[in-house]
């Protein structure tokens, strides 16, 4: 409204210069108005008569600079000092946020990627320097880690855009089995860590664990469930973030704390639990009387732990000569029967040898016990 006026408002009289040079009162006819200061000298409320707004007719409320508005009721504004907006450095300031953290994407495939699957970065970039992504796996290398997880269906077709969440909360995830996680997700799920499952494309509650190769990322949590719906809490940090399930180390490896294979909380310097390899230099092993233990030759000194009260232990062939085993009860019951090989003895503890084949006296409690080969036979040390 290019022109002034200062006379007050009032619901009946309002007279504003126009274009054309001539008067009319704001309310009687349709005006164009491109620029309107309202000013309340008293400091009060002030409001904009609508003649027939959704609440009544106007609008009203209060702010102060730096506040932002909002809604505070039906055509009613206010602010609140913890939402704030700084014209200086063009920033919004909250006390409080609830967002997502979204990066911009495009599709790499001509197939559409449903929301709340796993995707990762391939090697080809989109327009505008975007990533293309595809369905991530934790059993294939090349389509790990995940970059984030998929918000809302990006449709099929290479370069279709969409966005993937790497952080915030994400609502409406079907909680069937196969439709976005790889089993069932039910209200014993409250709080399971979620992660890129070795399905295609899918989430898990379980921790892929299966083979050496796959891969462990944890993408987020389970914080809510609502009928065949659940809710994901984002936390996609881009790298694995787990123990993998094989390692090698190269050179010395020294350490203060107690080690554990197998075993959460180790009680000694060195624990091992569940090793069931059969030709190293310390080895857990479990078996049964129905599924007996049978060793083979290796090196020397070898050195087995017996998991398995009544366990069936048997013996290599005795040779060659000094061929050493230690055999020890881990369960605290014992019980476990060693046996040689056909036409083998072992030694009597009260000296001589055994009957060829016939197993040895059952370990005690905790008890261990040396065998060494000589002369097609095992003797006690």
């Amino acid at each position: 409204m290019p022109g002034t006026g200062t006379d007050p408002i009032s619901r009946k009289k309002l007279r504003v210069k126009t274009e054309d040079g001539a008067t009319d009162v704001l309310g009687v006819h349709t005006i164009e108005v491109t620029d309107l200061t309202l000013t309340n000298e008293g400091g009060g409320v002030v409001s904009i008569d609508t003649g027939g707004g959704g609440g009544g007719g106007s609008i009203g409320g209060t702010i102060s600079a730096p506040q932002v508005a909002y809604a505070t009721g039906t055509d009613t504004i206010g602010g609140v000092s913890g939402f704030e907006y700084d014209a200086t450095n063009n920033l919004l300031a909250a006390e409080k946020s609830k967002t997502q953290v979204i990066i911009e994407v495009e599709n790499d495939s001509a197939s559409a990627i449903p929301a709340g699957t796993p995707v990762y970065i391939t090697t080809t970039v989109g327009g505008g320097g975007r990533p293309r992504v595809l369905a991530a796996n934790a059993s294939a290398a090349g389509t790990m880690p995940s970059l984030g997880i998929v918000t809302n269906q990006i449709g099929g077709g290479a370069g279709t855009q969409g966005y993937v969440a790497i952080s915030g909360a994400l609502n409406g995830l079907s909680t069937v089995s196969g439709a976005i996680f790889d089993s069932a997700i039910t209200t014993g799920n409250l709080g399971d860590v979620v992660y890129v499952s070795t399905t295609t494309g899918k989430l898990t509650v379980t921790k892929p664990n299966t083979v050496a190769g796959d891969y462990i990322q944890n993408v987020g949590r389970i914080v809510g469930i609502n009928g065949g719906n659940c809710k994901m809490q984002i936390s996609n940090i881009g790298r694995f973030n787990d123990v993998p399930n094989t390692f090698s180390i190269v050179g010395d490896m020294s350490t203060t704390a107690s080690v554990g294979a197998g075993i959460a909380s180790p009680s000694y310097p060195l624990e091992v639990v569940g090793l069931s390899a059969t030709d190293g230099r310390i080895h857990g092993l479990t078996g049964s009387s129905a599924n007996p233990i049978t060793l083979t030759a290796a090196t020397s000194n070898e050195v087995i732990f017996s998991q398995t009260a009544g366990a069936t232990i048997n013996l290599p062939n005795a040779a060659p000569d000094g061929l050493k085993y230690t055999i020890k009860d881990v369960n605290g019951s014992g019980g476990q029967s060693i046996t040689p090989q056909a036409g083998q003895a072992i030694e009597l503890p009260g000296g001589g040898l055994g009957p060829a084949g016939a197993p040895w006296p059952p370990l005690s409690p905790w008890q261990a016990q040396d065998f060494i080969a000589w002369e097609s036979n095992w003797y006690l040390v």
